[in-house]
């Protein structure tokens, strides 16, 4: 009797693991699956995603099998496949792919991708204590019944199982606390590992400012190259701070935004206005420039006379642009830090000709982080930003993911979006 309630209780605890496992495959893969290309982070590439899919398929079907192997054996001892040999079979065809998929999207991404890769992780390392107690408890049984036996061959086939069962458990084991380390750790200055409390995923509370910090939103118009001294040295282009992207992020409402530009043949003119957060008043002038053509000299123009009707003349071109933030969402997240998007039309509300570029950047630290000026201000004079690593740093150099430093999935400039409602007014 206490035999057979011993096997009862081993055919339930398996088939309950095998379940939680199956289960926690399948909502990991239904969270990857949505996932959209956003700030930092995009999709796992699609061999993965595919990947993830073929092995849930193949770890339900085992699931099914073993489990009704087990009833099959626990109720007539006359199992279709020796139980020890489906669980060797199962944990080497679907539980070590899984988990070493896992441990591949892990390696680039200092954050989980989800809440259902830990809980993998975890399930792993539970099934694990479990697994060993009963396959030692088992391998006891059957021990007792060899040194009885004059089948040796089959005590030693036996044992080959086990050995498989157990080595099969242990890489299970490493990749799932590999997967821990990769997204619950993170490398400080020093080169050492901090682990970061596990309540952080569940509070949204990531390591976001390691790519935010110092980091905006740049605007290039065609005339500004074509202006500036700094042009034609290569690659160097010369920008324009919109704004900080933690600005962005942490508004509740769109980030409306305008600039005017004149060029003639003996000045560049640039006036940037914004709109307020409550959006309960006109457009406010945050900056204003002129630019001399021939000295290459560019001055900060006072608002009075920014706005005096003398300053731009009927030549002046105005760009409307408005920047939308979509949070990441709640627990099947189709993003995992949000995303910017944005929308541009010209003076008279349709689409640019000639629509400028917007791209990432972050301030070196050679520039004072207080430093929040549309230009660039060095001695105390304006000039565009160039980029040229000494002042901008692109920002597919700064976001490099995970310990394995890869390349960012993520978008490295704000999409573009027509359906962004885009402030036209001129007041």
């Amino acid at each position: 009797m206490g035999k057979r309630c011993s096997q009862t209780f081993y055919v339930v605890i398996i088939i309950f693991l095998e379940f939680l496992d199956v289960i926690g495959d399948w909502l990991l893969y239904a969270d990857i699956s949505i996932k959209e290309k956003g700030l930092v982070y995009g999709p796992p590439e699609k061999p993965a995603i595919h990947a993830l899919l073929a092995f849930s398929i193949i770890g339900t079907l085992c699931f099914i099998f073993e489990g009704l192997n087990l009833i099959r054996d626990e109720r007539s001892n006359n199992a279709w496949l020796d139980p020890d040999i489906v669980s060797a079979i199962t944990i080497w065809l679907e539980d070590v792919p899984q988990i070493a998929i896992n441990v591949y999207i892990a390696h680039c991404r200092e954050d989980p991708i989800s809440v259902f890769q830990l809980t993998k992780a975890s399930i792993v390392l539970f099934g694990l204590v479990i697994r060993i107690i009963v396959s030692f408890v088992r391998c006891q049984q059957k021990a007792v019944k060899c040194k009885g036996s004059s089948g040796m061959t089959e005590c030693k086939k036996r044992r080959v199982c086990w050995f498989f069962i157990i080595v099969g458990l242990l890489v299970n084991s490493g990749c799932a606390i590999a997967v821990f380390i990769f997204t619950q750790g993170h490398q400080d200055t020093d080169g050492g590992i901090k682990v970061r409390e596990p309540t952080a995923l569940f509070e949204d509370e990531y390591d976001d400012q390691k790519y935010f910090q110092n980091v905006s939103a740049f605007i290039n118009h065609p005339e500004f190259d074509t202006s500036s001294p700094t042009q034609a040295t290569g690659n160097t282009s010369n920008w324009v701070r919109l704004m900080d992207i933690n600005d962005i992020r942490g508004r509740d409402t769109d980030v409306d935004m305008n600039y005017i530009y004149e060029k003639t043949n003996t000045h560049l003119r640039l006036a940037v206005y914004l709109k307020p957060q409550e959006n309960n008043g006109g457009w406010q002038l945050s900056e204003c420039y002129q630019m001399d053509v021939a000295t290459k000299a560019i001055a900060t123009v006072d608002e009075s006379t920014c706005r005096g009707a003398s300053f731009f003349t009927g030549t002046a071109s105005r760009v409307y642009i408005t920047f939308s933030f979509t949070p990441p969402g709640m627990l099947f997240k189709k993003l995992i830090f949000g995303d910017i998007k944005y929308n541009i039309k010209n003076g008279q509300c349709t689409e640019l000709t000639r629509a400028p570029a917007i791209h990432y950047y972050r301030v070196n630290a050679t520039i004072s982080s207080n430093d929040t000026h549309h230009l660039l201000m060095e001695g105390g004079r304006p000039r565009f930003y160039p980029n040229d690593r000494v002042h901008l740093e692109d920002i597919s150099e700064v976001w490099k993911t995970g310990f394995g430093g890869c390349e960012s999935s993520g978008s490295l400039a704000p999409n573009f979006d027509e359906e962004i409602h885009v402030e036209c007014s001129n007041t």
